[in-house]
C-alpha cells in the first residue's frame, strides 16, 4: 500500500512538473488557447465571455491517497480587434437574409423580390414601427416557450429575457392558455435548436413564432441580439444615415451576402434616434469578408471601430429605442431629459453614462472616460498608462488619433519611440503598440518586446496608435514623440 502511495505521489509530482515546464510566465507554450480564439476568422464572438478564452482542460490529480489537485485553466483576455464574425452573422439563404428570418412581404420590401399574388394587407411599411415590418408585441409582453430541443440554453436565453426587460417595458412571460386568453392572440416566442442562429422581425403572424439557437448561438450577447430581431430590430448598419458613421466596403464583402448591408431610405427607418456603432444590433468589422484580412465595414471616426459588432450587452441607444417603439414612457408626465436622456419606463429620465440628475445636467463623478486621446498641436507624446510611475495595468486598450487642426495634402506625421519595454510574444498577440500610418482602422505595423521601433512617417496627414494588454504580465511601457511637418516638395533643376 504504502509502494503504491509513493508511486501516485511521483506521478502526481511528475505531471505538474510536465504541466509548469511547457508553460513560461504562466502562459502555456503550445498553440491551445491561440487555436481557441473566439474572436479569430472562422471562430465564435462570444458574448459576456466575449472578452474571455479559456484554455481547452484543467489538469486534476485524484485519489484515495492525497487531496484534490486542481491546476486551473488559463484565463485570457482575447483581442477584440482580431478579425471574425459572430455567430448569429449566418450565410443567407432563400430564407433567411443573414440571421434574419424574413416573412414574403418582408422580402419584398427589403431585398425587392416580389411577395406572392395571394398576399394579403398593406404593400408598403415601416421598420420599426407598428405596421407588419416590425410589429409590436401586445401590451409590451412577449409569450415564450422553450422547447425541449433548447433546454440546455434555457439558462442564458432566459438571462438574454431578462437584460432586456430590465430596462424596457418589454416583458416575457411564459406563454399558457390564461396568457393567450388575457391578450386575446395566440402568439408566442418560440426558441428551438436549430442548424443556425436567426429570428423572425418584431411580431409575426406565423404561429408559433420561432427563434432558432443554433449550435454556436448558445451565448448571452447572440441571443440578446435574437431577440432584438423578435421584438423588432433590424441590423444597424442598414440605416440611411450609416454614411456619416461607417464605411461599407462591397468590394471586401461575399457576393451573396450584400443584401445583408443594402441601405434604407428614410421612408423605411425610423431615424429618431441617433446612429449607434455601440448597438448589439450592429456588424463586426469583418463580417462576410471574402478575405479575412480586409474589413468589410470601418467607422469614420477610427476611434469607434473598437465598439462596432459588440455582442457584451444592449446599449444606451438600443435601450432608448426599444423605449420610443414600445411606447414606454406612456402616462408619463411631461420631463424634459437633457444631453440624450429620455423619460424611461419609471417615469424619471434614463441618463447617458457620462452624465445623472434629475434631467441629466449634472455631470456623472463615477464616469471613467475610455483610453482614448485626439492630438491636434503640431508635435507632442503618447504613452502608456502609468508609463513612468510603474508598469501599464492589465486589460488595458488606448487609442491615439494624431491629426492636424487644418488637413494640408503635403502633411505628414513622424512618430518617434524613446522609450518601449512591452510583454513579448511570437506575433505580438499579447500586448503590442500598432501604428496605423496609411489606413487609420486596419492593418498597421505592430511592435512588442523590448526593441524600440524605428521612427514611422505617416503616409497621410492623419496617424492611430493602438496600445493594448492582456491579463497577464505587465511592463514598464512606451513613451514615443510625434511631430506633424509640411512635406517639402521636390523640385527638379533646369
Amino acid at each position: 500500500m504504502l509502494k503504491t502511495h509513493n508511486t501516485m505521489i511521483i506521478i502526481a509530482v511528475l505531471l505538474i512538473v510536465s504541466f509548469l515546464s511547457s508553460s513560461v510566465n504562466g502562459r502555456p507554450l503550445s498553440d491551445d488557447v491561440k487555436d481557441l480564439d473566439p474572436m479569430a476568422p472562422g471562430g465564435i464572438a462570444d458574448d459576456h465571455g466575449s472578452l474571455v478564452k479559456r484554455k481547452a482542460r484543467n489538469t486534476i490529480l485524484k485519489g484515495p491517497h492525497y487531496d484534490l489537485i486542481l491546476i486551473p485553466a488559463q484565463v485570457r483576455i482575447v483581442d477584440p480587434m482580431l478579425p471574425g464574425a459572430n455567430p448569429d452573422e449566418e450565410p443567407s439563404t432563400d430564407e433567411l437574409q443573414g440571421d434574419m428570418k424574413l416573412t414574403p412581404l418582408q422580402r419584398e420590401n427589403l431585398l425587392g423580390k416580389p411577395a406572392p399574388d395571394d398576399h394579403q394587407g398593406p404593400r408598403r411599411v415601416k421598420r420599426k414601427a407598428t405596421a407588419d415590418l416590425a410589429k409590436r408585441w401586445l401590451q409590451n409582453t412577449v409569450p415564450y416557450v422553450i422547447e425541449e430541443s433548447a433546454s440546455n440554453s434555457s439558462s442564458v436565453i432566459l438571462q438574454a429575457m431578462e437584460h432586456w426587460e430590465e430596462q424596457t417595458c418589454v416583458k416575457f412571460v411564459p406563454y399558457t392558455q390564461t396568457v393567450a386568453e388575457e391578450l386575446q392572440d395566440d402568439q408566442y416566442l418560440s426558441f428551438f435548436l436549430g442548424s443556425s442562429c436567426w429570428s423572425y422581425i418584431g411580431k409575426v403572424t406565423t404561429v408559433p413564432q420561432k427563434l432558432s439557437i443554433g449550435p454556436k448561438c448558445s451565448t448571452f450577447g447572440t441571443i440578446t441580439h435574437e431577440i432584438g430581431h423578435a421584438i423588432g430590430f433590424f441590423h444597424e448598419q442598414t440605416r440611411p444615415d450609416r454614411d456619416e458613421y461607417v464605411v461599407v466596403h462591397e468590394e471586401n464583402i461575399l457576393s451573396e451576402e450584400l443584401g445583408n448591408y443594402i441601405k434604407r431610405t428614410y421612408d423605411d427607418v425610423i431615424t429618431d434616434v441617433p446612429y449607434d456603432v455601440k448597438s448589439i444590433m450592429h456588424y463586426r468589422a469583418y463580417s462576410y469578408a471574402n478575405d479575412t484580412s480586409k474589413p468589410t465595414i470601418t467607422t469614420v471616426n477610427p476611434l469607434d471601430i473598437k465598439y462596432i459588432g459588440q455582442r457584451t450587452a444592449i446599449s444606451f441607444r438600443d435601450v432608448k429605442t426599444a423605449n420610443m417603439i414600445y411606447n414606454c414612457s406612456s402616462g408619463c408626465p411631461s420631463l424634459d431629459c437633457s444631453n440624450e436622456g429620455y423619460v424611461g419606463p419609471n417615469c424619471t429620465c434614463v441618463c447617458t453614462e457620462e452624465f445623472t440628475g434629475a434631467q441629466c445636467l449634472d455631470t456623472n463623478p463615477d464616469y471613467e472616460p475610455p483610453c482614448e486621446y485626439v492630438l491636434t498641436t503640431a508635435s507632442g507624446s503618447i504613452e502608456s498608462p502609468n508609463f513612468g510611475n510603474g508598469d501599464y495595468p492589465l486589460t488595458t486598450f488606448c487609442m491615439y488619433h494624431i491629426k492636424p487642426d487644418v488637413i494640408l495634402p503635403n502633411m505628414r506625421i513622424t512618430l518617434t519611440f524613446d522609450a518601449f519595454s512591452l510583454e513579448v510574444s511570437d506575433s505580438c498577440e499579447w500586448d503590442y503598440v500598432r501604428v496605423f500610418n496609411d489606413q487609420l482602422t486596419y492593418g498597421g505595423q505592430t511592435f512588442c518586446g523590448s526593441t524600440v521601433p524605428s521612427p514611422i512617417t505617416s503616409v497621410g496627414s492623419e496617424m492611430v496608435v493602438w496600445f493594448r494588454s492582456d491579463s497577464y504580465n505587465n511592463m514598464p511601457g512606451f513613451r514615443a514623440n510625434y511631430s506633424i511637418e509640411l512635406e517639402s516638395s521636390s523640385t527638379n533643376g533646369p
